[in-house]
């Protein structure tokens, strides 16, 4: 797979997904995926600068038989109503 920007090769794996949506993680569940139902699932978006498009990503994620994870990094703002999350 070559990067979204062109500049490297990359091997992208869904080792589990977390969902705090329900019908989501049933759906998942159904077709055969690795999924864990976290309804406390959190994350936030704090961009690094008035108005930029680049900021720091914080995300906290566990459920029934997964431990408790943080993950954290920089990421860029998806354009409005793009109907992506960053």
């Amino acid at each position: 797979m070559v990067a979204p920007d062109g500049t490297g090769d990359i091997n992208n794996y869904t080792v589990i997904y977390v969902t705090n949506n329900p019908f989501l993680a049933e759906y998942f569940q159904t077709a055969g995926l690795p999924v864990v139902f976290d309804p406390q699932l959190t994350y936030e978006y704090t961009p690094t600068e008035a108005g930029g498009a680049l900021g720091e990503l914080y995300v906290t994620a566990s459920g029934q038989g997964l431990p408790a994870y943080f993950l954290f990094g920089t990421e860029n703002d998806p354009p409005p109503n793009s109907q992506q999350k960053p």
